[in-house]
C-alpha cells in the first residue's frame, strides 16, 4: 500500500493493493522507459522518491519496483495503455481483502519443448514442495501437466501477494485427506483479523485453471469444461444417462427447461485483451453452447464448489444438495446490468434444507462455454480428518455476530481477472524467468467484465 501511495503521482488510478510487480508498470510513465531499460532510477520522474533514495526511511528501498523489474518491466512501460489495464485489476477481488479470482487459459500457454523445456522446468522449480513437483510429472498428458502446474502455482502466488512476499521461498503449501490444499505458514499475522481464515481453491478442467480465495469464508471454486473437451469425450445423453443419479429431480427438470429455451443470444466474447488472454463481455454466450449440457455443467461446478470448500473429496453424494439456478439467459442479463458482476447468491438446499443462512454461491463465465462456481462457507462445516487446515481457521463462524457473518457471505463477488502465465512468477523470480522464457516479465491483463 505504500508503494502505491508514493506512485500515487504518476499512476493515480492505481489501487492500494497492486502485487509489486505490477506496481513496476505502474510506477513508471511510458517516458522512464529509457531510464528504466538502462537500469537507472528515473528520479526526474517520481515526484515522491518512492525509493528513498537509498535511505532506508520506509523499509522498502532495496525492493523498489523499478529496480528489481528494470529489465523485464521495460518493454511494458513503453505502453501507456498497460498501466491502465494493470490498475483495473485492482477491484474488489484484491491482495488487500484476501478475496482474489484469477484464471488462467491453459491452452494459450504453449511453452518450447514441452516439460522438457526450460521454461516448463523452471516454472516447476518454483515448487518447494518435492512431492508437488513430482505429483505434476506423473501426468501421462502434457495438457494435464500444465494444469498441474499453473494450479500450483496459483496458489502459491496468491499466498505470496496475500502475505507481501516477494519470492515462494518461505511458503509451505499442504494438502488436507480429502486434497484440499491451504497455506500451512507462514499465516497471517494477529493485526490482520480480517485475513485471520485466508483460504483458497483451485480448479482446472479444458482450457481454463482457476483460482478463488476468501479471507473468512471458507471457500470452493470449481470449472466445468463443454462436453466437446472433456476427455473421453461422447454424446451428452450418455453424460446424463451415466451421472443420472448426481442430480435431483428438480435440477433434471431445470436442465430439461434450459433445452427447450434454447441458447441464450447475447455478445459472443470480445477480441482478445491485454496479456493474449480472452476477456468476455456481459457474459458472453458463444451460439453454438448447447444449453441442456450448459445446465448439467452449472448445476455440477457449484456441487464441486460445496463439497471442494468442506474439503469431503468424493465422500458428500452430489445428490444431497440441490441447487435452484437462475435461467442462462437471466443470469446473463444480470450480469450486464451489474456492469460485469455475477448476480447475488441463489438458493441451495442439503437433504432439504435450506443453507442460505450459512452459504453463498456464485457462478461465472469463462470463455470456450466454460462455467465457474464459488461456495462461500462456515468453518464450522470443514472435514478435516487430520486437524491442520481447521487449525487455520482462527476466527470460527461462530465467532461472529449474525449481521457480521452476513455482511462477510454477502460481500459483492468480484468477477475473475485473467493473467498469463507470467503473473504467476514471484517478483525475486522475474528477471530469472523473463530469462528462460525468452520474454518480458507481463503484467496481468485487464479483467473480464464477467469471469
Amino acid at each position: 500500500p505504500f508503494l502505491a501511495q508514493a506512485c500515487s503521482a504518476v499512476a493515480p488510478r492505481a489501487p492500494a493493493d497492486l502485487p509489486l510487480r505490477t506496481l513496476a508498470t505502474a510506477c513508471g510513465p511510458a517516458r522512464a522507459g529509457s531510464a528504466l531499460a538502462a537500469g537507472r532510477r528515473p528520479a526526474a520522474e517520481c515526484s515522491k522518491s518512492l525509493c528513498g533514495g537509498g535511505s532506508s526511511g520506509s523499509g522498502w528501498p532495496q525492493r523498489c519496483p523499478r529496480r528489481r523489474f528494470v529489465a523485464a518491466a521495460a518493454t511494458e512501460m513503453a505502453d501507456a495503455d498497460g498501466v491502465e489495464n494493470v490498475a483495473a485489476t485492482g477491484r474488489e477481488g484484491s491482495s488487500s481483502s484476501g478475496r482474489l479470482r484469477w484464471a488462467m487459459n491453459s491452452a494459450k500457454w504453449q511453452p518450447a519443448d514441452e516439460h522438457q523445456g526450460v521454461e516448463f522446468r523452471f516454472l516447476l522449480g518454483l515448487i518447494r514442495e518435492k512431492d508437488d513437483r513430482e505429483q505434476v510429472l506423473k501426468f501421462v498428458r502434457f495438457v494435464d501437466k500444465k494444469r498441474a502446474l499453473i494450479s500450483r502455482l496459483l496458489v502459491r502466488q496468491a499466498s505470496a501477494v496475500v502475505l507481501g512476499l516477494s519470492s515462494f521461498s518461505d511458503l509451505e503449501i499442504a494438502r488436507t485427506k480429502g486434497k484440499k490444499p491451504f497455506l500451512k505458514a507462514p499465516r497471517p499475522g494477529p493485526e490482520r483479523a480480517d485475513l485471520a481464515n485466508f483460504n483458497f481453491s483451485v480448479s482446472h478442467e479444458g482450457d481454463w485453471v482457476i483460482l478463488a480465495s476468501e479471507p473468512l469464508c471458507v471457500c470452493g471454486t470449481d470449472v466445468a469444461a463443454p462436453q466437446e473437451v472433456r476427455p473421453g469425450a461422447g454424446a451428452a445423453r450418455d453424460v446424463f444417462r451415466d451421472l443420472e443419479d448426481q442430480l435431483t429431480p428438480s435440477e433434471w427438470a431445470f436442465v430439461k427447461a434450459e433445452e427447450r429455451r434454447g441458447p441464450s443470444q447475447v455478445a459472443a466474447a470480445s477480441p482478445e485483451g491485454g496479456g493474449g488472454e480472452p476477456r468476455l463481455s456481459g457474459g458472453a454466450v458463444e451460439p453454438e453452447e448447447d444449453p441442456a449440457y450448459g445446465a448439467f455443467q452449472r448445476h455440477w461446478c457449484c456441487k464441486e464448489a460445496f463439497v471442494k470448500a468442506r474439503g469431503d473429496g468424493l465422500e458428500f453424494p452430489f445428490n444431497r444438495i440441490e441447487f435452484s439456478l437462475l435461467p442462462a439467459a437471466e443470469h446473463d442479463a444480470a450480469v450486464r446490468a451489474s456492469g460485469g458482476r455475477p448476480p447475488p447468491g441463489f438458493a441451495a438446499r442439503v437433504d432439504g434444507v435450506d443453507i442460505g443462512p450459512r452459504w453463498r454461491f456464485f457462478q461465472h463465465r469463462l470463455g470456450g462455454q466454460h462455467w465457474a462456481a464459488v461456495a462461500r462457507g462456515p468453518t464450522g462445516e470443514v472435514v478435516d480428518a487430520q486437524g491442520e487446515f481447521r487449525r487455520t481457521l482462527v476466527r470460527p463462524t461462530d465467532a461472529f455476530a449474525p449481521l457480521d457473518w452476513r455482511r462477510e457471505l454477502d460481500f459483492e463477488e468480484p468477477p475473475f481477472t485473467v493473467v498469463p502465465v507470467a503473473f504467476l512468477v514471484p517478483p525475486d523470480d522475474a528477471e530469472a524467468y523473463a530469462q528462460a522464457a525468452g520474454s518480458p516479465h507481463t503484467a496481468p491483463a485487464a479483467p473480464p467484465s464477467e469471469g
